[in-house]
């Protein structure tokens, strides 16, 4: 299979580029409506959403290399604005 055209690498590199900001600050988004960051949980969240809660809560504390995307923190301790 040929390789793509110069212009069109630089296009697919720059769609690319944009769709994982997209989804990166749609992931701290969903993270920060459950709390993840908070020490206390929202009052308004369903049984689901605690329980989604406190697995990526565990799942962040874990030990071994920084789980916290952007962070070098391993205390479990969560960094503002992370992405797991």
């Amino acid at each position: 299979m040929p390789a793509l055209h110069e212009t069109l690498r630089k296009h697919l590199e720059k769609t690319v580029i944009a769709a994982r900001d997209i989804a990166e600050e749609a992931a701290r988004e969903a993270l920060k409506r459950l709390a993840v960051d908070q020490p206390k949980l929202f009052d308004h969240m369903t049984p689901d959403e605690r329980a989604l809660r406190n697995k990526l809560r565990a799942k962040a504390r874990q030990p071994g290399p920084a789980r916290i995307a952007g962070s070098d923190r391993q205390d479990g301790k969560f960094a503002p604005g992370a992405v797991l």
